[in-house]
């Protein structure tokens, strides 16, 4: 892999005290130990606490913090803009926008963003909003202005038109959301990607798209996960076999079929 984004989402940063925030960024940046860039959320209702968790992880060896919009109390794009500056302002560490409105309830616009990419505020955004049109929006902005941004896209189910659309850095660290429960599954698209198997990649891509929607529905979270990992060795073995699922997904197992046909 080509780095590793700790407490965000899925590292359940929200629910941790100082502490254990602390705990996990010793153990993942002693693992890595420098192999691979380490981000790492700093994340917090307010300017002044979010700064103090970027003081916590000063100390640690990490390519930079990141950092939603302020939540809870009601606030606006003057308030956001304010909230990134300040945070930047109070170190020398890169910053990353992380875009999750479901869980702020605030969407960061692309011009927002781009003019805190101008300004030397943020260095890169993390990208989990589930708006395709509005990140395909950015990609392209951003683009147009230079790319003064990294892109990460945090929207499993178009990593796969992400590659094939050949925006490499929007991918640049391929394990989130909820791939970071089944990292072979991303890999996999990387390496796809890499080596321009666009059939595989559309393959994996529906795959994960399918899987999802059937999971979900039947409230079969793990079990998605185990056949994410199932679906993907095969794939990956031999992308000209057809791919056979267990009995319980032979709906999901015709329609790959016919992908791959």
């Amino acid at each position: 892999m080509d780095g590793i984004f700790a407490l965000g989402s899925s590292g359940e940063v929200a629910f941790w005290d100082d502490a254990r925030r602390e705990a996990v960024l010793e153990a993942v940046t002693g693992t890595v130990a420098g192999q691979v860039p380490v981000i790492a959320g700093v994340i917090d209702m307010q300017t002044d606490r979010v700064i103090q968790h970027v003081r916590a992880a000063e100390r640690f060896d990490l390519a930079g913090c990141v950092v939603t919009a302020p939540f809870y109390a009601i606030t606006g794009p003057e308030e956001i803009d304010t909230h990134f500056r300040a945070v930047a302002a109070a170190t020398d560490r890169p910053l990353w926008a992380y875009d999750i409105p479901v869980c702020v309830h605030a969407k960061l616009s692309a011009a927002q963003l781009l003019r805190l990419g101008a300004d030397g505020v943020i260095t890169g955004v993390k990208d989990s909003s589930g708006d395709d049109v509005g990140f395909r929006r950015l990609i392209a902005a951003n683009r147009a202005a230079g790319s003064p941004l990294t892109l990460l896209t945090g929207h499993e189910v178009v990593v796969d038109g992400a590659l094939q659309d050949h925006f490499a850095r929007a991918f640049t660290a391929v394990a989130q959301g909820l791939f970071s429960q089944t990292e072979e599954a991303a890999l996999a698209l990387y390496q796809t990607y890499i080596r321009n198997n666009k059939t595989l990649i559309i393959n994996l891509g529906m795959m994960a798209l399918m899987l999802v929607a059937f999971y979900l529905a039947m409230g079969r979270f793990t079990r998605w996960l185990d056949q994410v990992g199932h679906a993907t060795r095969q794939m990956v073995e031999d992308s000209s076999k057809p791919i056979s699922l267990p009995g319980e997904l032979q709906p999901v197992e015709e329609d790959l079929k016919a992908i791959q046909a």
